[in-house]
């Protein structure tokens, strides 16, 4: 009995001395590899992994173009306590490398994650005074646009769930964008490449499918656009302008201009 007193008090004052003696932290922070990155946003985000003892404040994220963000710099928070977060970020400046990383607040200071950095898109490579007017090469010639569609078809066939279809009430010819994007979300400022279909991409990773329909009978027909062409798109906040600076569909049709969807 003796022995277990002894031991129980020993424990005692060993528990006691821990409590007295703790040493805070920190908070413990994760940081996530940013993703589809465009011309003004990019996906980023972190996980707010341990509180160093002391109750977070305030987590989010800290970017700059220096390569050591701090709070100092630019800072968006997004929440208290434990928490996880990613999602798309804007207003970034075009062409340019940023650095970013999670960081937390306690009372004890400003814990971070891995730094990781990002370059966003340059502008589009060329430019039109003249909107919803389309040059489609030699073959067919300059088509003026009345009007863009908007269409949230999201069957098998439609691979995609954002369509944009041109109008013009006297042309045969019709062109189409497909994107699949988050929420069916209209597509952001950026660079998209062609693909012929979304098959192993995640939504909004910078992906369109771009075809052209004639629907003149015993004329050449409509194209689809090979892979790896580009299509440049400005959503100037719901204002979505699609640009063409060269993109060869075939010997046909080159296509240069721009039309713009307004909701």
């Amino acid at each position: 009995m003796k022995k277990i007193l002894i031991a129980f008090m020993v424990l005692s004052l060993a528990t006691s001395c821990q409590v007295e003696n703790v040493n805070y932290t920190v908070p413990i922070m994760v940081t996530y590899e940013p993703e589809s990155v465009l011309t003004t946003s990019a996906s980023l985000g972190g996980l707010a992994l341990g509180d160093g003892g002391l109750t977070i404040s305030e987590y989010g994220l800290v970017y700059s173009t220096n390569a050591q963000p701090t709070i100092n710099d630019t800072k968006i928070v997004e929440g208290t306590g434990y928490g996880e977060f990613f999602k798309s970020y804007t207003n970034f400046l075009p062409a340019t490398t940023y650095y970013y990383r999670s960081y937390g607040v306690n009372q004890t200071g400003t814990g971070y994650g891995e730094i990781y950095s990002f370059t966003t898109q340059q502008n589009a490579a060329c430019s039109f005074n003249v909107d919803n007017v389309l040059d489609t090469g030699n073959y067919f010639g300059t088509l003026a646009i009345d009007y863009v569609n908007r269409d949230f078809d999201q069957t098998s066939f439609f691979d995609g769930n954002v369509q944009f279809i041109t109008s013009t009430d006297w042309s045969v010819i019709r062109i189409e964008l497909i994107f699949n994007e988050v929420n069916a979300q209209l597509p952001k400022t950026g660079t998209y490449q062609t693909v012929y279909n979304f098959n192993g991409f995640q939504p909004s990773e910078g992906q369109v499918m771009l075809r052209l329909s004639n629907y003149n009978s015993g004329d050449i027909g409509g194209f689809g656009s090979e892979p790896g062409k580009t299509v440049y798109v400005q959503n100037n906040n719901g204002v979505v302008s699609f640009i063409f600076c060269d993109v060869e569909l075939n010997q046909y049709y080159t296509l240069n201009g721009k039309f713009t969807y307004t909701e």
